[in-house]
């Protein structure tokens, strides 16, 4: 099963399996009850509509990648997470359904299920800084998305200290300086974008309140989560307000672990906070 997982995930992204072992699997099926292959007439994925493609192929490579992580897990009695090498670099290999692959695969390292190694961990962050040197994907919601997933996923690996002074550590905080940078000049147009970068810094604060692995910005401005969060209340979408309310609230509770006085972080919050509704409904009255 495992072997015959990972080659319908090659055959959905599009790699060529060995044709020794198509052949033979194919050998296989036909003998297994004397009869030939089943023939049915079925549309090509050409003249199907393409979020019915999308959507069973995100079905299945769900499926693959879940069976993959969680059956070797079952059969170990340490319980570690899965370590699988081939896995990885069929992700990495997986062309134009990279995004949707890893957004699968890392959903499962940040579950635990599969473990990454350093050098598997530095493929990929290769990978996704190749991708936003160019212009089509530099500017595309659903990499930016991944970028910042691929961050909150490995949080538990790159927070350690063996690999913060290492080169993986060294390229985590490039990439931690790059969504800094663009959620601090308002380049983040989508406000599930926004709120999912809001969450991954929330979540890094409650491991590392002293931010001692995020970046300074080279041009001298602060771009510490614990700064940044503060601006997001004054953020154009609600959705994305009534988050950053509920999270700049724990700021108070690592206040002294980030060096600012609580009254300080009070009125620095309050500052951003808007006031588009007190301002309606003033006009509403009589």
């Amino acid at each position: 099963m495992m072997v015959t997982l990972k080659d319908v995930l090659r055959l959905i992204v599009g790699q060529k399996l060995d044709d020794s072992r198509a052949l033979q699997s194919t050998n296989e099926a036909d003998d297994k009850d004397g009869f030939g292959p089943i023939r049915t007439t079925q549309r090509s994925p050409e003249t199907r509509p393409q979020t019915e493609v999308g959507t069973a192929h995100r079905c299945i490579i769900e499926a693959c990648v879940s069976f993959l992580a969680v059956v070797p897990i079952l059969q170990s009695t340490s319980g570690e997470p899965t370590r699988d090498k081939e896995l990885a670099e069929l992700v990495l290999n997986s062309n134009d359904k990279f995004h949707l692959v890893a957004s699968i695969f890392f959903n499962k390292v940040a579950h635990r299920l599969l473990n990454l190694s350093s050098n598997n961990l530095q493929q990929f962050l290769d990978k996704i800084e190749q991708l936003l040197t160019q212009y089509n994907y530099s500017r595309s919601e659903k990499m930016q998305a991944l970028a910042t997933q691929v961050l909150d996923s490995t949080l538990h690996l790159w927070l350690q200290d063996s690999v913060k002074s290492s080169d993986v550590g060294e390229d985590i905080r490039v990439l931690c300086r790059w969504i800094s940078d663009i959620l601090r000049e308002d380049k983040i147009r989508s406000w599930r974008l926004r709120d999912l970068v809001v969450r991954f810094l929330d979540r890094y604060l409650a491991m590392d309140p002293k931010q001692a692995a995020w970046p300074i910005s080279e041009d001298g401005l602060e771009v510490l989560p614990a700064n940044l969060l503060p601006i997001l209340g004054a953020d154009r979408d609600i959705r994305v307000r009534f988050r950053v309310a509920v999270v700049n609230a724990r700021l108070f509770s690592i206040a002294r672990d980030i060096g600012c006085e609580p009254l300080v972080l009070y009125n620095t919050i309050k500052q951003r906070l808007t006031i588009d509704l007190q301002v309606r409904l003033m006009n509403s009255l009589p």
